[in-house]
């Protein structure tokens, strides 16, 4: 009985976790739930951390990314039955990693000691997380890190980018345990001295200045167009969709940048070539660039692009694609079920890994495409050239879930992490602009059709996260994985290891 209920215990943790990231920003959950695992963790077997640690995920990720089914049903017009069965079978595969890094940590570190709690807790966290953003194309949603965008650890990320977030949270939640189990008081004052340290040296941090201003500041006009996903994509409705975007371009002729959203212009760039010309010619006449979204097709390949016309250059394709949105991922297993059931399933490509930055009005601007932006180590290849980020995307697929609110907070996160300036627009919202600090300056809401303007502030220079990268993180985790190693093999050798007899012994 008591199993179960630690079960149910964990499950309802993980189903809360979600809570701590945007809109709701509880950000104290983030530690509470890491901590509740943690401690049912220390009174398992490797077995049981193996499981406990599935069911925490089945409650994280079967609430956070819940939004997969709506993509999937809704805009991939998949039958309900398969929506579920595939949500279903990836919010299983997404537990795993908890599953893996519950069995491993009980598993050649049995002891709960101060050095599992406070050392291998945190850093096999980072490990898995680093792990699912890499694995099978990746995963990088709901990083711990990111419900932090709005406290004082968020300095951390100029430094540590959203996975030392995520370290420093684990670190708290597991000194918390520790403290809680430590009945020495010099220990726990100690303990509640450090947990206060961190967050007031992460308010410093962001305090600093990393980046300065380059050039005088730039006024940009997002265009949130507000058009359904069950219209978009019809031919007769593409007039429609360039009036919207076109009466509120000519209300901003007078901004430097107009940024219209992810596949605006829904017809591929080979049919729309005069069309930009003239739109182009009329953007330079106001020493004007103007932005968009647009599928590139090639002889037997297709991209998701976006474009710089008027007086700007550049065309852009999508690097990391969305699974079963812009392509179909393990096609042996999943494919036939697709074409059984007929599901129009976009059918882009990748583009290439380097590209170049689009230029507007002499700005080098680094563009990303709705799931880039969850990428820090991706965002990092325009950079220090670009001067402003961009991002445009289509979150009418995530329908009225939480999904939005998320993807923005994962902006603001690499907009602390790069000291820029972050343009987000969206087809249907949330279309936002956010500063070098992360700050989000102006927004607007979700279904609902208008435009943004705000003046931004191209940046150059570069943060410690974009000069040391992963390296800083990496050595914490190798020094602390290699010490937990030498751990297990002294563990180990007495009943393992037994030395060869001397000629006197035998």
């Amino acid at each position: 009985m008591k199993r179960y209920l630690l079960d149910v215990v964990l499950l309802v943790a993980g189903m809360i976790l979600p809570f701590a990231f945007a809109p709701f920003y509880l950000s104290p959950i983030a530690f509470l739930s890491p901590m509740i695992l943690l401690y049912i963790w220390l009174d398992s077997s490797p077995r049981e951390a193996f499981r406990r640690g599935f069911v925490f995920g089945l409650g994280f990720f079967g609430v956070g990314i819940s939004w997969v089914y709506i993509s999937i049903h809704v805009f991939g017009q998949a039958p309900i039955p398969l929506a579920v069965f595939i949500t279903g079978i990836f919010v299983a595969y997404l537990s795993l990693f908890f599953a893996f890094q519950g069995y491993c940590l009980n598993k050649f570190h049995p002891q709960n000691d101060y050095f599992k709690i406070l050392c291998l807790f945190p850093c096999s966290w980072v490990f898995f997380e680093l792990l699912r953003t890499w694995l099978f194309t990746g995963f990088p949603w709901l990083l711990l890190g990111y419900s932090q965008t709005n406290t004082l650890l968020r300095g951390w990320a100029t430094l540590l980018s959203v996975y030392g977030v995520s370290l420093l949270i684990t670190f708290g939640a597991g000194l918390i345990v520790y403290l809680f189990k430590n009945k020495a008081i010099k220990v726990r004052v100690s303990g509640v001295v450090l947990l206060c340290g961190l967050f007031l040296s992460g308010g410093f941090l962001a305090t600093i200045h990393w980046t300065d201003p380059a050039g005088k500041p730039l006024t940009v006009t997002l265009i949130q167009g507000n058009v359904d996903q069950d219209l978009k994509w019809i031919p007769t409705q593409l007039a429609r969709t360039l009036a919207i975007y076109n009466k509120y371009t000519e209300r901003h002729w007078s901004s430097d940048i107009i940024i219209w959203p992810e596949a605006a212009i829904t017809l591929p760039l080979y049919k729309m070539t005069e069309y930009l010309e003239q739109l182009g010619e009329v953007a330079k006449t106001h020493n004007t660039t103007l932005i968009t979204g647009i599928p590139i097709v090639e002889p037997d390949k297709a991209f998701n692009g976006m474009i710089a016309i008027g007086n700007g250059t550049g065309i852009y394709h999508k690097r990391h694609l969305v699974p079963f949105g812009e392509y179909t991922p393990l096609k042996p297993f999943y494919g036939f079920m697709l074409e059984a059931f007929d599901i129009p399933m976009s059918n882009f490509i990748p583009g290439e890994k380097e590209q170049r930055p689009l230029i507007a009005n002499g700005i080098a601007i680094a563009p990303y495409i709705c799931y880039e932006v969850a990428y820090p180590l991706e965002f990092l290849t325009f950079l220090p050239q670009a001067q402003l980020l961009l991002t445009i995307t289509d979150d009418s697929w995530f329908g009225r879930s939480n999904a939005s609110e998320q993807h923005l907070q994962m902006a603001q996160m690499r907009a602390i992490e790069t000291g820029r300036y972050l343009l987000f627009s969206s087809n249907t919202g949330i279309t936002g602009i956010i500063n070098a600090k992360g700050e989000v300056i102006k927004t607007l809401p979700a279904f609902k059709e208008g435009e943004i303007s705000a003046q931004v502030q191209a940046m150059r220079g570069e943060t410690p996260w974009m000069i040391w990268k992963l390296y800083p993180l990496i050595a914490v985790m190798g020094i602390t994985f290699l010490l937990g190693v030498w751990q297990y093999l002294r563990r180990i050798a007495p009943s393992g290891y037994h030395p060869p007899l001397s000629s006197r012994e035998k």
